[in-house]
């Protein structure tokens, strides 16, 4: 079985990752691997903040700038903001789950190079939950964590500038930026390497074994404490191939975007040119092709963007599951069986 470096895990990457995506090339086969790596990128969690301000009243009628209407369209404004914010919650734990059970798919798919996504969306439904509270319970800590070492910081700049801290002046605010930005991206940078143990280490102990929170936390610290080093340097080597996929797959995205945008504007600047004298139902069926054309180069827009970030990303987890399976002998059974022997073909009838 082999032990691989986190240098030497980059080429058996790129094998295994071309096998799925272009051993039996289909279109089809290409975008839905590229989907399901992307779904389980996504982030559900996010929040958002918002205030309101009361704003003087006016000179006019109503006792005290009162106004039954105003009162009544304040009342369903955040009547509203409440709803939206309702919906954009349930929708935020959606997709947060939706993303956590599409790991576990993106990993059986790698591990094993069935392409298949339905036995393995089936497969894995016990074992999303813990994925999805462990990840709940992580982010919920790691903003306390933020909180309890930001917050003092701010607090002492503001009381130091002796300005209020509502309306705080923008030397203040550039102070404050200053001072909280090293911590931010220390902050970013330790939950990006919790989560990476979670997804690489813990995540396949939950689909191999279904094993408990605590167990999977066992069996992921004996693999960094038995070679912290080369966990350090797997750790440092996945971080860079993830910046150099987001960079390389973004700007290949916008440049194809813009190559196709650009014969799509050029004629239909001509169409418009040639037939902007001919009338108003002409300029009326004109725009609504330019809105058909429109939609159809979004989708388009979609799809590249589909193909270009999600299929990179799907190596990053080829990377994970060849340098992890040297280090944990159950995924390692699955990633270097000998496939069966194919069966020979009937020699043709005489």
């Amino acid at each position: 079985m082999p032990l691989f470096t986190a240098l030497d895990a980059v080429s058996p990457a790129i094998s295994r990752w071309q096998r799925l995506l272009f051993r039996d090339f289909r279109i089809g086969l290409l975008l839905k691997l590229s989907f399901v790596a992307l779904l389980a990128e996504l982030s559900g969690g996010g929040g958002g903040s918002g205030s309101f301000h009361n704003s003087g009243g006016g000179h006019g009628g109503g006792i005290g700038g009162w106004h039954p209407q105003s009162t009544a369209l304040s009342s369903a404004i955040v009547a509203a903001i409440v709803i939206g914010g309702i919906l954009a919650f349930i929708i935020g734990i959606v997709i947060f789950y939706l993303s956590c059970r599409m790991k576990f798919v993106e990993f059986h798919i790698v591990a094993t190079e069935d392409t298949s996504v339905g036995p393995a969306w089936r497969r894995y439904g016990p074992q999303t939950w813990k994925l999805f509270w462990v990840s709940i319970a992580i982010g919920i800590l790691g903003f306390i964590a933020l909180a309890a070492v930001a917050a003092p910081i701010a607090l002492s700049l503001l009381h130091q500038s002796g300005e209020e801290w509502l309306h705080p002046s923008g030397n203040t605010i550039l102070g404050l930026i200053l001072a909280l930005l090293p911590i931010a991206l220390a902050w970013l940078l330790i939950m990006a390497l919790i989560m990476m143990v979670v997804r690489d280490f813990m995540l396949p102990v939950w689909a191999l074994e279904g094993a408990s929170v605590g167990q999977a936390w066992q069996r992921a610290r004996q693999v960094i404490e038995r070679a912290f080093g080369d966990f350090a340097k797997y750790a440092v080597v996945k971080s860079l191939l993830r910046l150099a996929v987001g960079i390389a797959g973004g700007t290949a995205w916008f440049l194809s975007v813009l190559v196709s945008a650009i014969p799509v504007v050029a004629i239909g600047a001509g169409v418009y040119f040639a037939l902007r004298g001919e009338g108003t139902g002409v300029m009326l069926g004109l725009i609504v092709v330019a809105v058909a054309a429109g939609a159809v180069f979004l989708v388009w827009g979609a799809l590249l963007f589909i193909v270009f970030l999600g299929a990179p990303l799907l190596g990053l987890q080829c990377y994970a599951v060849e340098w992890l399976g040297g280090r944990y002998p159950l995924l390692g059974n699955i990633l270097w069986t000998a496939p069966p022997a194919p069966v020979p073909p009937l020699p043709a009838a005489s």
